[in-house]
């Protein structure tokens, strides 16, 4: 069950989110891992976007919050999400001075329309914490998987 299993990062006038809605344990990934569908919600100022058929591995959400639970720690670095599997989402995450953090949000749809869409925003680290819980209950998720299936 996926149930609420989902990743949130704010930004003070984004929003960008995945609802993991299916999980692939039939065919692990290279590393060991899972890949899983789900829901991509992107929303800045007006615009809004919904992709139905994102697609990324436990690998990718694995070594984001690890970088993610640096960054905070450290209050200094980056940390970068990429859907390794069709490569259309690139988060990159840079703290600055005094807690001031940036998200750089790139997506790519290769259908028909190649539609593409870029752009920043600013927050602070508080908002980063809602992230990296959801990203460790997804990890806890997925290991319970692992565990499950041996």
């Amino acid at each position: 069950m996926t149930k609420d299993k989902k990743l949130i990062l704010k930004g003070y006038n984004a929003l960008i989110q995945f609802d993991i809605t299916k999980v692939f344990t039939d065919t692990n990934t290279w590393d060991g891992g899972f890949g899983f569908q789900g829901v991509l919600y992107i929303e800045c100022n007006g615009f809004k976007l919904k992709d139905d058929s994102f697609h990324s591995t436990s690998e990718a959400t694995r070594k984001f919050l690890e970088e993610l639970q640096n960054i905070y720690n450290n209050l200094k670095g980056e940390a970068n999400y990429r859907s390794d599997y069709e490569d259309n989402l690139n988060l990159n995450i840079k703290m600055g001075q005094c807690g001031h953090v940036m998200i750089a949000v790139d997506y790519r749809d290769y259908s028909l329309e190649n539609i593409k869409i870029s752009f920043q925003t600013d927050t602070d680290q508080t908002y980063l914490l809602e992230t990296i819980t959801n990203l460790k209950e997804i990890e806890v998720y997925f290991k319970s998987l692992n565990t499950s299936l041996s």
